[in-house]
Parts: structure tokens; sequence; C-alpha cells
């Protein structure tokens, strides 16, 4: 379901993986999900940095390296959905548990691509400039 989301703005996409939750009463945490989130934040908090910097020419170098960072954080990010998406299917799953959990930790998974895409159209811009 969230896969056809990609074009939806990131918080709108936060939101609805927080309405999905809530839908299919999730009371508590995994692991995975607390991985995920984690690096969700981490690449939204470089994107916000980066944004910040890049109208002052003399950090360009700085904005860089929030951009590689990103990109960094949304390779863990698949890593993360795989192992999360393979212990869903470990021994004989509840099937109802592995479709909501693979929703919620896919939807995570493209807020963290659109941090990348963000950082992809700040380094088009910096190559403009130079």
């Amino acid at each position: 379901a969230f896969a056809s989301m990609t074009s939806i703005k990131q918080e709108d996409l936060i939101q609805s993986i927080a309405s999905r939750m809530q839908l299919f009463h999730i009371e508590k945490t995994t692991p995975e999900l607390v991985q995920l989130a984690s690096i969700l934040v981490d690449a939204s908090d470089n994107v916000r940095k980066a944004v910040a910097e890049l109208s002052e020419p003399e950090k360009t170098r700085r904005v860089l390296d929030y951009c590689i960072e990103i990109n960094r954080l949304e390779n863990a990010g698949d890593r993360a959905l795989e192992g999360a998406i393979g212990k869903l299917f470990q021994g004989k799953p509840d099937p109802l548990e592995v479709i909501k959990w693979k929703e919620i930790y896919e939807g995570i998974e493209i807020a963290i691509d659109k941090c990348e895409d963000v950082a992809n159209t700040i380094e088009s811009i910096l190559v403009k400039q130079a």
C-alpha cells in the first residue's frame, strides 16, 4: 500500500504510518521498528542541517558531507528493512502480523528514501552552483 505513496510528502507518509499503527492496534514496538525509526530520525536530521546550510557557499563541503551521510543511512535503512522482513517470516508467523508489520516497516523505509531524494536534489543544486 505504501509503494503507491512514493509521491506523497514525507510528513504525510509519517502521519500515515502512525495512523496505520493505530488502525492495526499495534501496542508494542519491535527492535526492528526502533532501528528503522532511528535511521529515519538521523536521516531527517541530516536533511534539516543540509538545508539550513545550503545558502552558505563556505559550507558546501559540510552540506555534501550531510548528503553522504543521508545516502549511507538510506543504505542502512535498506539493510534494516531486509532484516526486519526476513525476521517476520521466521518460523510459522501469524499471516496478519506479517502483513501489518511489513506495511509499517516498508512505510518507514519509503520515508527514509525520501530523505535520500532530498539529498540528491541538494547535490544537484551544489553542482549547478559550482
